[in-house]
């Protein structure tokens, strides 16, 4: 009977294991199935947020102008190295129909004033240029309200360039679009007519736009041979113009392991009449040293953000720069690059991106810096006359008033020195003969002794009142007391 009782409650029991396992094995499927549950909703979490980010990005539509024959010539090359698409249009305004007939059908053209100049440019009349505009605002405004980012590039000295580019800069500050201007400035050689044109341009612009880009024609032969020919080196302007270009608005479109996203370049846009440093380089990464000094130094713009690269230096407000490497890239690597930017102004707002690409050994970096000329509040072509070597009236007419009024200051804080040497006083222009300072001199002694005389006998009067009111104070006293006291 035990051993029946016994082999029945191993059933049981061998029945019960069973049942757990199999409970188990249930909660196993269940909470696997939950995980992958889990995780497939993190999927198409991540890929929604990544196709939102994707629509973001692609609805972000900025528009590129070039405004007269040199900014149509200049965005001709930019839009054979930056494809055009559906968020990036290039637009090339002129009055000269000539000039328009070789844009590729990527760029759009807009003619304007071809009653008042028949189809020709406006002859380096910038007036002329200026009242085509005006008279097209509207026009221009339902352009530049098509975007949400604006660039404007023209050649400043001539008459369509230098006269319509104010226009455009007032529209666009109107409408409240941030906005990046790229102006070149002519050669020396072309005379002082066309830089005063392009002096005068320049200064009704930059407070209009966002950031201004300043590329004098001269700094060409910072980067080219002199005997290069002068269409090439035109074509090396503008090819690195465009590089730059690219990877700025790469940094904008493109996702990343840490995204730079419009608001982020919104930021850094932010305001009116700043200076701007852009530049995008890529090489190999074991020659970083020499991609952060190119970089960092480009020869071609007027301003640059280090002491001793350009005649006159950014003091940066704010900075955007993104990395583009191998997936494999190193944190020593992005240290490396994001020093050298940040380290020399820590003070400034800074954002920064990472991208991955592949497994090549290129790095790219892309840097954006906003800002005012280094010591002032603001920028003023003036200020450029020395560099550009420009003759400019008015400013050495300044010079002059400036070197005048500090000559007469520092004659007058020598004056004042002499005088405090002087032992007596100068009355008015008059000179005192050295007898007669002497003479000064005695009567001032006499004077300081007689003085003297009266104090001392003001202190014996003083001396026999108190004696006299002492000795009353004393018989003011009952005898016995001051027999006492005697004693």
């Amino acid at each position: 009977m035990k051993t029946k009782r016994a082999a029945a409650k191993r059933i049981k029991s061998g029945k019960k294991i069973k049942k757990i396992k199999a409970k188990r094995k249930i909660s196993k499927r269940q909470s696997s199935d939950n995980v992958a549950k889990k995780s497939e909703t993190i999927r198409q979490a991540i890929k929604k947020s990544k196709d939102d980010f994707a629509e973001k990005k692609g609805n972000i539509k900025i528009k590129i102008f070039g405004v007269g024959g040199g900014g149509c010539s200049i965005i001709k090359h930019i839009s054979e190295i930056i494809p055009r698409s559906n968020h990036i249009t290039f637009t090339a305004v002129n009055t000269d129909l000539q000039s328009l007939e070789g844009m590729p059908k990527t760029v759009k053209t807009l003619v304007l004033g071809r009653n008042v100049t028949n189809g020709l440019g406006c002859g380096m009349n910038p007036d002329l240029g200026q009242e085509i505009a005006h008279n097209n605002r509207e026009l221009i405004q339902k352009e530049i309200e098509k975007s949400d980012f604006c660039i404007i590039i023209s050649t400043l000295g001539g008459g369509t360039g230098s006269g319509m580019s104010p226009i455009f800069a007032q529209v666009i500050k109107a409408v409240k679009k941030p906005s990046l201007g790229i102006f070149t400035l002519p050669f020396e050689f072309e005379g002082e007519k066309r830089r005063k044109i392009a002096t005068n341009s320049f200064e009704n612009i930059e407070a209009n736009l966002s950031a201004t880009i300043v590329i004098p024609n001269e700094n060409i032969f910072k980067v080219i041979d002199p005997k290069t020919g002068i269409k090439e080196s035109f074509h090396t302007i503008n090819k690195n113009l465009a590089y730059s270009l690219k990877g700025l608005l790469d940094t904008i479109y493109e996702p990343g392991l840490i995204n730079v996203d419009y608001a982020d370049f919104m930021t850094t846009m932010e305001g009116f009449g700043k200076l701007a440093y852009t530049n995008s380089i890529e090489g190999e990464r074991k020659d970083l040293v020499r991609i952060m000094e190119k970089l960092l130094l480009n020869p071609l713009v007027k301003y640059g953000i280090r002491d001793g690269a350009t005649k006159e230096v950014i003091d940066p407000e704010r900075i955007l720069f993104n990395i583009s490497g191998p997936s494999d890239l190193k944190v020593s690597e992005i240290n490396k690059i994001a020093i050298d930017i940040s380290a020399p102004n820590l003070k400034s707002k800074i954002i920064f991106g990472i991208s991955l690409k592949g497994r090549n050994n290129l790095i790219r970096t892309t840097l954006l810096i906003v800002g005012h000329r280094k010591g002032k509040d603001g920028i003023k072509i003036k200020n450029m006359a020395k560099g550009l070597g420009i003759f400019n009236e008015e400013l050495q007419e300044q010079k002059d008033e400036t070197s005048i009024t500090a000559e007469k200051d520092k004659k007058q804080k020598e004056k004042k020195k002499k005088v405090k040497k002087e032992k007596i006083p100068i009355v008015a222009e008059n000179k005192i003969p050295e007898q007669e300072e002497v003479d000064m001199k005695k009567f001032a002694k006499k004077e300081t002794v007689r003085r003297n005389a009266l104090e001392s006998k003001k202190e014996q009067e003083e001396k026999v009142k108190k004696e006299i009111q002492e000795e009353e104070e004393k018989w003011d006293v009952p005898a016995f007391l001051r027999i006492k006291k005697e004693k």
